[in-house]
């Protein structure tokens, strides 16, 4: 490997650091609890869509695959962890709180966001900031 190409990766490795970290403090401001492998994944998921495939016509298929073979476990296991982790943080997050950091609407009936509202509205902070 030439320097030139270190040189490259180690600037890659120290971007995704920094748009990692800009996720997880706009995910804590809502009130997440930034070390839990559900918030791990929840990271992934934002990172991959935001920062990866850079598109916003995404499935959710594609997305928890994605994640899933990262984590080595099965889709179906982050897809879960994903939803009880939004579902726990507006449960225990004042309305106030959340309405200012995550200024998205949400369904009056659920009063939460689906995984999918979530993931798109924060893959769209994350690439307008």
């Amino acid at each position: 490997v030439s320097p030139q190409m270190k040189v490259i990766s180690y600037q890659r490795s120290q971007e995704e650091i920094y748009q990692r970290n800009r996720i997880e403090e706009e995910l804590k401001l809502m009130g997440f609890k930034i070390n839990t492998r559900a918030n791990g994944y929840l990271v992934d998921a934002i990172h991959y869509t935001a920062f990866e495939i850079r598109r916003m016509d995404f499935e959710m298929k594609e997305v928890y695959a994605a994640v899933a073979k990262k984590n080595k476990t099965k889709d179906v296991n982050v897809e879960k962890s994903i939803r009880d982790n939004i579902e726990r943080t507006w449960m225990k997050t004042a309305p106030e709180q959340l309405e200012f950091y995550y200024p998205y609407q949400i369904s009056k009936e659920s009063g939460t966001p689906t995984n999918m509202e979530f993931i798109k509205n924060m893959t769209r902070k994350m690439q307008n900031v």
